[in-house]
């Protein structure tokens, strides 16, 4: 009798216990979560498209996964876009490449999180096809003189010329100052990679109608930039009362290592070069041996964040070794005059400046006088 009533209460007992896992099993059962969030696909911009359309652009909603095995829709808050390499930098309406955007969401009221939970974000790529070349892709708009960022008061040019037997186009802005009666200067800008010459006359319109020179911008490649750059010159002297002891020659990236190549083959046409991020060459000529046929002045700006070519502080370190080199050959100063610029809310850039003065550059105007 004692053994039926312990074996009775074990069984009770027992029963109880799967009583109670099947009613935490219903529990369970019964909780929603995330168990998946559907990838949205990526998007192709025009170049120029400013950041706002383009997070307008990309997708508002997409799907996640429930346990139950529906699914629901949510809403997308895209919160960046940047470089996929360097998170820090944003997306530039102005630089070409693919670029990461990311979004966040909230789940739905009556939906929860597994453990470990999953993270409610979703990313996608933003791709900003380039100024150059849109023949490569039909849904690409090039940029045209007709962009209302053509906006100062001077005059706006396309023209060509046919050069070893190809059509060469290029693109110059007159400022509304000049009325043929003195010679003004002409500063040649060489764009970088990727990109164009009306991407540079956009960028630098605005300079020259506040300076008062007339700004060329060729659509070019390295392989023929001194024969072009030369013939330009030849014909904007040919056209316009210009000074010809006061032509300049600057670039960037590709742009920059071509404005090298101009100071070292054509110095009897250019004053003074500016080079930005594109250094490279100069310091393999330089520690090649090579020197610059005359005197003159060379500007070099080196970001510790360029990154085209190669780590970021690769490029600053190039320029680092070439102004060395570029004083020696020039006699000029060996100890800088310095000058820094901290960063502002607006501009987080710190920038250095340092000039070394002097040297036998009084010889420059002279020798461009002469030619």
């Amino acid at each position: 009798m004692y053994k039926t009533k312990t074996l009775s209460s074990a069984v009770i007992v027992a029963c109880l216990l799967l009583a109670s896992l099947v009613a935490c099993s219903v529990a369970s059962d019964g909780e929603v979560y995330i168990t998946g969030v559907t990838p949205v696909p990526g998007i192709r911009v025009d170049w120029l498209v400013p950041y706002a359309n383009v997070i307008a652009m990309l997708p508002p909603t997409t799907t996640i996964s429930l346990s139950n095995g529906s699914l629901a829709t949510v809403a997308l808050n895209w919160i960046s876009i940047t470089d996929p390499i360097y998170p820090e930098f944003s997306y530039n309406p102005y630089s070409s490449g693919t670029y990461v955007a990311t979004a966040t969401f909230e789940l739905p009221e009556g939906v929860s999180q597994p453990d470990p939970p999953i993270p409610l974000q979703v990313k996608t790529t933003v791709t900003q096809m380039t100024a150059l070349l849109p023949g490569l892709y039909p849904d690409v708009t090039r940029l045209t003189l007709d962009f209302p960022g053509f906006n100062q008061p001077g005059t706006y040019v396309a023209d060509w010329m046919i050069l070893d037997g190809f059509n060469r186009t290029y693109y110059y802005y007159i400022p509304s100052s000049y009325d043929g009666c003195k010679p003004v200067p002409l500063v040649v800008t060489l764009h970088g990679g990727g990109s164009c010459g009306l991407a540079e006359l956009l960028g630098g319109d605005d300079c020259a109608e506040k300076y008062g020179y007339i700004l060329v911008c060729p659509d070019y490649s390295t392989t023929y930039v001194k024969d072009f750059v030369s013939a330009i010159i030849d014909k904007m002297a040919a056209n316009y009362n210009i000074d010809t002891r006061r032509v300049y020659a600057c670039g960037i990236s590709m742009g920059g290592m071509a404005t090298t190549i101009l100071a070292f083959e054509l110095a009897d046409k250019i004053a003074a070069v500016g080079i930005v991020s594109g250094s490279r060459e100069m310091v393999t000529r330089l520690t090649a041996g090579q020197k610059l046929p005359r005197p003159m002045t060379v500007v070099i700006t080196a970001g510790t964040g360029e990154r085209i070519f190669g780590s970021p502080i690769y490029e600053h370190l190039r320029a680092r070794a070439a102004v060395p080199l570029l004083v020696q050959q020039l006699q000029c100063n060996p100890e800088p005059e310095v000058t820094f610029w901290p960063a502002t809310v607006d501009d987080r850039t710190n920038v250095t400046r340092y000039v070394y003065s002097g040297g036998n550059l009084r010889h420059a105007s002279d020798i461009l006088r002469s030619r």
